[in-house]
């Protein structure tokens, strides 16, 4: 059951140093702080890190820290891995300021998450980024999330990122809807919650299923762009995971070593502080994977938020 729980800017720490003047409240710690879903998370910064920059690139590499705790894990005690995706799309965001390459508000144009891993019960995740290529506005990240005493990751982040045009500059001032939203925007500033599990936190913990298909209800903490607001996109891409998750055959979700292997999100536009209808089909099974593809929508299907490609091996 969620529970009201402060968690203030003190949750997140400062650790690596460095040059950190191009975030926005300036520095990595208080951005963090400043966006409720990272806050309810739990997400700590640890700094932006020049060792971690890609060779022979100028921009600096970033680090974060996703600390072992109720809210984010799964029953037997370890980080849920739709916990970790969340967490690297908010990290690779991160990285534009991190590196001097965001000039205002930023947004995801496309995640990638390749699954390598399995979280060990009780151990806090280590969550690298750095900057490969900025095209116009758009910036390529690289990261990565690992356990700290392991060299392998868990889960490999590639994702394209946009500056300057983030969900935060298109707001809705639409009549009554504008008065909706102000009120979201505030409820946003206040509180985040502590939760029982990841699914807690994330709304679907005993959400009934028809299929595939669930509709989330908005909620203030699960904010990324608090100026619109909009949910945050680690939201709508782990929502996507879930769906994609309860449309897997169960014939293929009973085999040993069956899991989702690699996720492809599309943000085609702002998931607005409404409820969003998330659904999944699986598109093509056989005897070793299944292909899926995933939507998130709302106003009953007028505003399709984001397409998704999974891969379950």
């Amino acid at each position: 059951m969620l529970k009201p729980a402060d968690r203030p800017a003190g949750n997140v720490v400062d650790g690596e140093g460095g040059d950190e003047t191009g975030f926005p409240y300036g520095s990595g710690a208080a951005h963090t702080a400043s966006v409720p879903f990272a806050r309810a998370l739990g997400a700590q910064w640890l700094g932006v890190d020049s060792t971690a920059a890609a060779p022979a690139l100028p921009w600096p590499g970033a680090r974060m820290r996703l600390p072992c705790s109720p809210s984010v894990c799964d029953q037997v005690g370890a980080i849920d891995l739709r916990a970790i995706v969340a967490l690297l799309d908010h990290a690779g965001g991160s990285q534009l300021y991190a590196a001097h390459l965001a000039d205002g508000a930023t947004a995801t144009l496309e995640l990638r998450a390749d699954i390598v891993g399995r979280p060990r019960p009780g151990c806090d995740v280590v969550l690298l980024t750095r900057a490969l290529d900025r095209a116009g506005r758009s910036v390529l990240v690289q990261g990565e999330a690992a356990h700290d005493d392991e060299k392998l990751p868990l889960v490999r982040l590639t994702g394209r990122y946009v500056s300057g045009f983030g969900p935060g500059r298109a707001t809705d001032r639409r009549g009554a809807a504008a008065g909706r939203y102000k009120d979201a925007a505030l409820q946003a500033a206040g509180p985040v919650p502590s939760a029982a599990s990841f699914d807690d936190l994330l709304g679907v913990a005993g959400l009934s299923l028809a299929g595939s298909a669930f509709e989330l209800p908005f909620e203030p903490w699960r904010v990324g762009a608090v100026a619109l607001p909009a949910l945050h996109g680690g939201v709508v891409a782990a929502a996507l995971l879930h769906a994609a998750q309860a449309a897997v055959p169960a014939a293929l979700e009973g085999q040993a070593g069956f899991r989702p292997v690699s996720l492809t999100v599309q943000f085609l536009r702002a998931a607005l502080a409404e409820p969003t209808k998330f659904e999944a089909i699986c598109a093509k099974d056989g005897a070793s994977a299944a292909y899926l593809t995933a939507v998130a929508h709302q106003q009953g299907g007028a505003r399709v938020v984001a397409t998704a490609q999974l891969l379950f091996a």
